[in-house]
């Protein structure tokens, strides 16, 4: 059948009438409930009779682009390949126009039909703009409003992706961006940079999507530096198993580079991308103290917003990790303050894990005097009682650091450090807990009873470890103000449980209670051997 047949026209019919009858059953069949024709049939006539030529873009691709019949986007491909490349991008750019004004003007919502038709145009505009001929305008100036359209509503519709349709958005970009850069410098022979444009382009399309972009970066990053910090339930897998998004951002990242990104630049964007790129980076190109400086109000901004954590955090533990110096009341002070807050409070704890230890390598890289601040107020004041357990274990690696040094000016080797965390550490919370009737089993169930086992571990290394009594911590004083606010009431109270337990014959309800009388003893073992002589 000869498509002027199939068409209903006579054979002497012209193209203009042609074109009419084809648009006429393309928008049939996407209109109307009972289409005479259906599209994969108009397709195959199309592509049996090489009816291209009458596949008229400016009216049919808005429909076909809206389509979810797979026909649809066999003819958008016919369309795309063979028709004018200026009206398939017009079509395509007034389509974006009224899907983002649509969106934005609450008429519909963004849905997943609406990501996929984003995605089409794309992909549509990856094959068509090679094809435009040029008139008096440079390529790039030819190109440019279409790629602001596309990013403007990639900005409006991004929200509405999901894991799988936010990696195909930016794959979609890339092969996009690809094609893009190498027409352009073909035609435009130097004269013109279309870089910075295609790069911008990059970067809105992954900041729109990131809370979408699942990878597994700082896991790895974590496993990669610190392997000795590494905590892992029994039975769960490694972090290094490929994460749904982690393939299109790697491949994002080597795009990103082929368009002249530098270091430096990336950071001075000030978007989530930049963190995500940041991320990919070696340690060693992270040194560069303004790096951290320049990204710092996008990383408090994710964190506080749980946005890019994943690679916030990747980002920090490669920054901390090549920075071995003290870094910048202006950066720690910052940092210090939301870390806490995501190491307690996050939902993941492989998340919240690795904001712990990012905290204690970010006090490690500050002022002595500074760090003293933050672990005091981190075990006294903290909102999160986790926190002040936690902290606990941060404040024995400050002290151990201090001690390892033969020569500093350190807080935390001196008085100051018994006269700041002794009331806090070295006593229950509140002072007067032991003097209650206080059940084992609201004592578990408490955070008090972990807090007073890193304590006891703390106040063992203190005595064993600090040999100069530089803390003070072996003064006489010292030893009985402890004995009296801590070890006496507590190892009180561990008795009187333990008799109530024998009576009971519920010997198993002071299984909790192990590591507190482990660390009871341990202590009282150091102080025999020390001072008992």
């Amino acid at each position: 059948m000869s498509l002027s047949s199939f068409l209903r026209l006579e054979d002497g019919a012209d193209d203009e009438e042609k074109t009419a009858a084809l648009t006429a059953l393309i928008t049939s069949a996407i209109r109307d409930s009972n289409p005479e024709l259906s599209l994969s049939t108009i397709y195959q006539q199309v592509a049996q009779n090489n009816g291209s030529a009458y596949l008229d873009p400016l009216h049919v691709l808005p429909s076909l682009l809206k389509s979810d019949q797979p026909a649809a986007r066999d003819l958008i491909g016919i369309i795309a390949e063979c028709s004018s490349g200026k009206e398939a991008a017009i079509a395509a750019q007034e389509t974006l126009e009224r899907l983002r004004e649509t969106v934005e003007s609450g008429e519909e919502e963004a849905d997943a039909s609406t990501i996929s038709t984003l995605i089409d145009i794309v992909d549509l505009y990856t094959t068509v703009i090679p094809r435009i001929k040029l008139r008096k305008k440079s390529a790039l100036e030819t190109v440019q409003p279409h790629l602001t359209e596309l990013g403007d509503a990639i900005d409006a519709l991004g929200h509405a992706s999901k894991t799988e349709q936010a990696s195909e958005i930016v794959s979609a970009v890339i092969r996009l961006v690809k094609s893009v850069c190498g027409w352009i410098r073909d035609k435009d022979g130097g004269n013109t940079d279309p870089l910075p444009t295609l790069r911008d382009l990059i970067s809105r399309s992954i900041t729109s999507v990131t809370p979408f972009l699942k990878t597994n970066i700082a896991q790895n990053t974590f496993e990669a530096l610190y392997p000795r910090l590494v905590v892992r339930a029994p039975g769960s897998a490694s972090g290094s198993a490929q994460a749904p998004s982690e393939q299109v951002l790697s491949d994002a990242w080597t795009t990103y580079q082929a368009v002249g990104a530098t270091t430096l630049a990336i950071a001075q964007l000030n978007s989530v991308s930049s963190i995500i790129f940041l991320a990919r980076l070696e340690p060693s190109e992270l040194s560069e103290p303004k790096v951290l400086s320049s990204i710092l109000p996008v990383v408090i901004a994710s964190i506080q917003a749980n946005n890019g954590v994943d690679h916030v955090l990747a980002f920090l533990l490669k920054v901390l990790h090549a920075r071995k110096d003290e870094l910048s009341t202006n950066c720690l002070v910052p940092l210090a303050t939301v870390l806490p807050t995501l190491a307690s409070g996050h939902p993941d704890p492989q998340t919240r894990h690795q904001a712990f230890r990012i905290l204690g390598l970010l006090l490690s890289r500050s002022p002595s005097a500074l760090r003293l601040q933050v672990l005091q107020d981190l075990t006294s004041n903290s909102e999160f009682p986790q926190m002040r357990v936690a902290a606990v274990g941060l404040v024995k690696e400050a002290i151990l650091d201090a001690l390892a040094q033969k020569e500093s000016q350190n807080v935390f080797a001196s008085p100051m450090f018994m006269r700041t965390f002794g009331p806090i550490l070295f006593r229950p919370n509140p002072p007067d807990l032991f003097e209650a009737s206080l059940s084992i089993k609201d004592f578990e169930e408490s955070q008090e009873s972990r807090r007073l086992a890193e304590c006891l571990s703390l106040y063992y290394v203190l005595l064993v470890r600090d040999e100069k009594n530089l803390t003070g911590i072996r003064d006489s004083d010292v030893l009985k103000t402890v004995g009296k606010n801590l070890l006496t009431p507590l190892r009180a109270q561990l008795g009187v449980w333990e008799e109530e337990a024998n009576s009971s014959d519920h010997l198993h309800d002071l299984m909790p209670l192990v590591s507190l009388q482990l660390g009871l003893d341990r202590v009282y073992a150091a102080k025999r051997s020390l001072f008992d002589r």
